[in-house]
């Protein structure tokens, strides 16, 4: 080796150390599930002329997705999950830092529209962030696209305060989903770990999707059996947390990035 290679050599490995290695930021995903008091079509109009609009002009340049869900309006037999009945919101951002900056320009959004039969303080929203992809992928297949969609539980949840979060995870990932992943009729089952920053003021720490052909598959599993699960050490009864489920196709209806909305 001459003189002017090991000079050479020696720069290249000082500017790489000069300069450290930064991980890619992760990817988060803002879920919010929605019960809103009133006529559907007419908060239809107001999600979509309105609120997402005032959404997009004040966050728009840090989003990467923005898609709603309807929610299937299930039956009063189904009450025991805590079912919201409106939409399903996802916001993606491509890291924490650009969903906070987004934050700072949100301001306060016009209200959904309400009268005196139907008050606006009925209104619900559970809210969580939750890394893009998921944290675990218990029934990991990712069905085909098709025509017809499929049905997707979805569920945010949190467990008792006197059960540690290391208690819960372990539990719920050693214990509950594998028994949840064997119920007839799951197609895909994937769950997300809440994120973790002070910043984000979060009150629920897991979001689940349970994935199915139909309506009937999940309904003959989760309504018409007798659920026999391991019940973790602080008792109860299924689902042994406190949750509120959703119940919607696995395309959106509405996507305000593109500017499109379909009928499902």
């Amino acid at each position: 080796m001459n003189k002017r290679q090991f000079t050479i050599i020696g720069l290249v490995s000082l500017f790489s150390l000069a300069i450290p290695s930064e991980s890619p930021a992760q990817m988060i995903r803002f879920i919010a599930l929605w019960e809103v008091a009133g006529d559907n079509a007419t908060l239809d109009e107001w999600y979509r002329q309105t609120h997402s609009q005032e959404v997009l002009e004040r966050t728009g340049p840090w989003l990467t997705r923005y898609w709603a869900y309807r929610s299937h309006r299930l039956g009063s037999n189904a009450d025991r999950y805590n079912v919201t009945r409106y939409r399903v919101t996802e916001m993606w951002y491509p890291s924490l830092d650009a969903r906070l900056e987004a934050a700072e320009n949100m301001g306060v959004l016009s209200p959904a529209p309400s009268s005196q039969e139907e008050p606006r303080d009925k209104t619900l929203i559970s809210r969580i962030f939750v890394p893009a992809n998921p944290t675990e992928r218990f029934v990991k297949f990712i069905p085909p696209r098709r025509e017809r969609p499929y049905f997707r539980w979805l569920m945010v949840m949190r467990f008792p305060d006197s059960v540690s979060t290391e208690e819960a995870d372990a539990w719920y990932t050693n214990v509950h989903a594998p028994e949840l992943a064997k119920m007839p009729g799951v197609l895909r089952f994937v769950s997300h770990k809440a994120v973790s920053s002070p910043a984000l003021n979060q009150s629920w720490t897991r979001y689940s999707e349970l994935w199915f052909d139909s309506y009937d598959d999940w309904k003959s599993a989760f309504l018409d059996s007798t659920l026999n699960f391991t019940k973790p050490a602080w008792g109860g009864m299924f689902p042994f947390a406190d949750i509120i489920s959703a119940f919607t196709a696995d395309r959106p209806d509405m996507d305000f990035l593109e500017m499109k909305r379909r009928i499902p």
